[in-house]
């Protein structure tokens, strides 16, 4: 029997938020609901300068097969949103809830909930069991872009390794890792793999990484980006690497989960954030580093 039920999912953030929910959009769709996204989270940004940290879809919804909503149905959903919301409906009907509609947030999300012909999903569904799930679907999706394709297929470089330092944001939300942290995770690698390996690190703050003696030693240091087309090339050489320092950044955790190989090391920081409960649930097979200060 066809599922009538219709699950509109929020593609929003970066592009490492992008990629989970469009895996979560997936695993919904091959559960047999009727599944479309909502890109307009970006609308905000257009033809506006951002002080904070500006976003952009990074890569079109139709690469993963799915539609994104009109502006007839987005309109129809907004509308259920304020009756569901209504305050003098809850007042006339005690305990009413829209029986046609249902707005969800990942915080309280539960497939009992998934109860009305018309669901919208509001979240980042960070769950790394969610990429693992839909593995092979993220990366046929992704090998649709020449320059990804050419990086999934080219071999690692022996003892190359991935290292990503974010400050930036993480900084106003302290939640940047410490200088220590960074120290813990090269001699890590340097214990395991004799003091050679090429490191290359990914930044938002480059002075701060070049001002460091920790990382002098560094082959390439590459900045931040914010083009769609150039956040997927920094993206194909991030996945060229044999080891990820991850820390606790979803765009390196995206590139370890969809290119880590047999002899890889992965490295995150445990707990993700320190003011903040994120359970993104680890591989077993990875290492943690303690993230205290």
């Amino acid at each position: 029997m066809k599922n009538t039920k219709n699950i509109v999912v929020n593609i929003k953030g970066g592009f490492g938020n992008q990629i989970f929910q469009f895996a979560f959009a997936k695993k919904l769709e091959s559960q047999g609901f009727n599944v479309y996204v909502d890109t307009r989270f970006y609308n905000q940004f257009l033809g506006q300068e951002f002080t904070d940290t500006y976003r952009q879809q990074i890569i079109s919804e139709t690469i993963f097969g799915f539609t994104n909503i009109n502006d007839y149905f987005s309109k129809f959903l907004e509308i259920n949103e304020k009756i569901g919301n209504s305050n003098k409906l809850k007042t006339i009907y005690k305990n009413f809830e829209n029986p046609l509609f249902k707005k969800l947030k990942d915080s309280d999300f539960n497939y009992d909930l998934l109860n009305r012909k018309f669901i919208r999903l509001d979240g980042y569904w960070q769950n790394i069991q969610n990429i693992l799930d839909q593995k092979e679907f993220i990366t046929n999706s992704l090998r649709k872009i020449s320059v990804l394709k050419e990086s999934f297929d080219r071999v690692p470089e022996k003892n190359s390794t991935m290292l990503i330092v974010r400050r930036g944001d993480y900084i106003k939300m302290n939640e940047n890792l410490d200088i220590d942290f960074y120290k813990e995770c090269i001699g890590f690698i340097n214990d395991k793999i004799s003091n050679n390996f090429k490191l290359n690190i990914f930044t938002d703050d480059v002075n701060w990484v070049k001002e460091n003696k920790l990382f002098k030693n560094a082959n390439e240091i590459f900045g931040p980006e914010d083009n769609p087309e150039r956040v997927l090339s920094l993206f194909s050489k991030m996945i060229e690497h044999q080891h990820f320092i991850v820390c606790n950044s979803t765009f390196s955790l995206l590139a370890a989960l969809l290119n880590e190989q047999k002899e890889s090391y992965v490295l995150v920081a445990d707990p993700w954030f320190r003011n903040k409960e994120k359970n993104l649930m680890y591989k077993d097979n990875w290492v943690k580093i303690q993230n205290n200060s």
